[in-house]
């Protein structure tokens, strides 16, 4: 399957932009690393994540639902937050 491209900085609002950041950077960062290499966590800079997760609705699952060592947020972030977090790291963590 091939992987979509990251998200064009005008298919986020701004406001999605900043509350995805800010969801990534107090819950992602300690098991993905501030630019998504991985520390504890895998590699989910743009290109990597892609080729994992196509679609960002698999990827809203996953960080809602969570799987192996990946925590599930669904209880933690309001539907809202996921849809943004995923949205900032498919375009690129920034």
């Amino acid at each position: 399957m091939e992987p979509t491209a990251p998200l064009a900085p005008e298919e986020v609002s701004e406001e999605e932009f900043v509350m995805g950041k800010m969801v990534y950077l107090t819950r992602c960062v300690g098991c993905h690393g501030v630019d998504g290499v991985g520390i504890v966590g895998p590699d989910i800079r743009p290109g990597k994540v892609l080729e994992k997760y196509a679609s960002a609705e698999a990827m809203e699952a996953l960080v809602r639902d969570g799987i192996g060592e990946m925590p599930e947020f669904g209880s933690k972030l309001r539907d809202e937050e996921i849809v943004a977090v995923v949205a900032y790291v498919r375009g690129g963590l920034g």
